[in-house]
């Protein structure tokens, strides 16, 4: 067991260990028995510190550095405690206790104050079965929401491919491209590499201080959507805003800010007149006189993904090159044509955006309540003594995690998601 793996993996229960060590090694670690409370001890925000899982699997299990191992000295179920130690007010109780800035720590003499909800055994069981019963069917709205979501890409993807690939007419005249992987494409668009029509500035590869109120950097959590989005960005100093965009680097709308580094290939247009720099490994592509809606499309077609996949095949670190990304091979129709295509484009897949975003919001509120619900049953709030859930239709076993959980094929589950993700965009969860 690994302390990241709490974070990223196992969200309160370890069912089954992944990472494996030699036999011989394990005298230098720490095992653990079933039923075990393991902390993590350093985390990236006060909000995430102590993060715990309970040891569920029935294989010999150690673990390395960075762990803080509880085992509890009375009869307790496991179940029940791997719910109660991530419980909200338990949360809260950890996160007071952390200490530091860059890494923040909490450490076992602090976590020995925890206080839990320990009722009797026989209502622990109780609790835990009725907590893991809904987890269930929780994680089962999830898969369906996400394999919905996933459906939706596709959709997407096809829908832009098309466009940026064939345009509009479907009697246009083609071409060969000269591109294995492309095929055939309308023949009076140009195919060439991106420098030749447009520019791109790498970033300053500097660390700047970053100020409450400045100016703000765009670097790869800021590059998510179509549009760039700066709403929570880092901001920098005037001085040091000046020094970033030396050289021809101050982004200007119409141009686009592309990952070169950390999510390789995610591009945004910009569309604000705010100033503002590059921060860590983006670049900026100045689209010159192509349309930038159009170029962004293309960037993020499977075109583009398929260009990226062939260069990234036997890289050791998932980046690109400022040179890669010159070298890039690009559609250009005719302007006129490149914003006639962004204009059906906008239109054609806006609905199916909507949808994605109504999914989303319907896990995130999925989410938000399994977690009060968690809460309020742990701290007595809500008895489910006698409670007895109905099973539902054919219902497979699901992990208590909902990360974990596999997109299932179950059409009436699917269908309904489906209907619930086409309703308009301000529907929710009641």
């Amino acid at each position: 067991m690994r302390y990241g793996d709490i974070y990223t993996r196992y969200q309160g229960f370890i069912w089954k260990v992944t990472s494996y060590i030699e036999p011989s090694a394990t005298s230098r670690y720490t095992p653990i028995r079933r039923g075990d409370v393991l902390f993590a001890a350093s985390g990236e925000s006060i909000n995430e510190i102590g993060r715990s899982a309970v040891n569920l699997s029935s294989e010999p299990v150690v673990c390395g550095g960075d762990i803080i191992v509880f085992r509890p000295t009375a009869k307790m179920d496991p179940v029940f405690l791997g719910y109660a130690c991530n419980a909200h007010p338990i949360a809260h109780q950890k996160s007071s206790m952390g200490r530091g800035f860059t890494v923040v720590h909490v450490y076992a003499d602090e976590l020995k104050q925890l206080v839990l909800p320990v009722p009797p055994l026989g209502e622990q069981v109780t609790i835990g079965a009725v907590l893991t019963e809904i987890d269930q069917r929780i994680n089962r709205l999830v898969a369906s929401k996400r394999r919905l979501i996933g459906r939706l890409e596709e959709q997407k993807q096809a829908i832009i491919h098309r466009a940026v690939t064939r345009g509009l007419d479907a009697h246009v005249r083609l071409k060969p491209s000269g591109i294995d992987w492309l095929g055939e494409v309308p023949a009076h668009w140009e195919v060439g590499p991106l420098r030749r029509r447009c520019g791109v500035m790498d970033c300053k590869h500097v660390t700047v201080p970053f100020v409450d109120d400045g100016i703000p950097l765009a670097s790869v959590r800021e590059v998510k959507g179509f549009e760039l989005c700066l709403n929570n960005a880092k901001m920098t100093t005037e001085p040091w805003y000046r020094h970033l965009v030396a050289g021809e680097r101050c982004p200007a709308v119409g141009d686009i800010i592309y990952c070169r580094n950390v999510g390789v290939g995610a591009a945004a247009l910009v569309t604000t007149e705010e100033r503002f720099a590059m921060g860590q490994d983006v670049c900026l592509i100045r689209t010159r006189r192509e349309d930038g809606r159009f170029l962004n499309y293309f960037l993020r077609s499977l075109a583009m993904k398929h260009q990226l996949s062939q260069l990234l095949i036997g890289s050791t670190f998932n980046r690109i090159n400022v040179s890669d990304i010159k070298v890039l091979r690009l559609l250009y129709p005719p302007a006129e044509e490149q914003r006639a295509i962004a204009r059906h484009l906008d239109e054609a897949v806006s609905g199916l955006d909507r949808s994605r975003e109504s999914a989303e919001r319907e896990i995130a509120l999925l989410r938000e309540y399994r977690t009060r619900l968690i809460t309020d049953v742990v701290t007595g709030k809500l008895d489910v003594r006698g409670v007895s859930l109905p099973p539902l239709p054919d219902e497979p076993d699901a992990p208590p995690d909902p990360d974990d959980a596999e997109p299932l094929d179950d059409p009436e589950l699917m269908d309904a998601a489906e209907a619930m993700a086409e309703r308009a965009a301000g529907d929710a969860l009641t």
